[in-house]
């Protein structure tokens, strides 16, 4: 928030755009933001690989909350020098059907054994998470051997 006052001085409105995965804390954070200062937010929502997308395409923002690596950003001058701040981490979870038995994950090896027993294994396509899913299947070798489980979730 402290970062955003400071943007704010000198704009009446500020455009986010910011991942998913935070709306819950930040709905609050933002409407605290704008009674206090004066300013209003324009926030939009969106998987982080997408926001990454229109960034590069050159939409415009006065503050940008990805959950992936911005330094390609950086890289290519969309993002300032200086300016990236770790506000936090997300975690990836794994979920099963209401009813199903909770798979063995402790261990590589479990985790890889729970992937090839499972019936169907459903992954967002468009979010941070899915692609760091898809990674970690290649990384465990076991990418090709899946692909006829997977189940890609909606672009958006």
């Amino acid at each position: 928030m402290l970062l955003l006052e400071g943007l704010a001085a000198d704009a009446a409105e500020v455009r986010v755009l910011s991942t998913n995965a935070i709306t819950s804390v930040t709905n609050e954070l933002y409407a605290q933001f704008e009674l206090v200062t004066g300013h209003k937010l324009t926030v939009r929502y969106e998987f982080g690989p997408i926001l990454k997308r229109e960034i590069e395409a050159g939409a415009t923002f006065d503050v940008s909350i990805l959950s992936l690596d911005v330094d390609d950003l950086i890289k290519q001058g969309k993002i300032a020098v200086g300016t990236r701040a770790v506000l936090g981490r997300t975690g990836i979870g794994v979920g099963v059907r209401k009813g199903m038995p909770k798979p063995d994950i402790t261990t590589t090896e479990a985790f890889k054994r729970a992937l090839f027993n499972a019936k169907t294994i459903a992954y967002s396509r468009a979010g941070s998470s899915g692609l760091y899913f898809l990674g970690l299947l290649d990384r465990l070798g076991i990418a090709e051997d899946l692909k006829a489980k997977l189940n890609r979730g909606p672009e958006s």
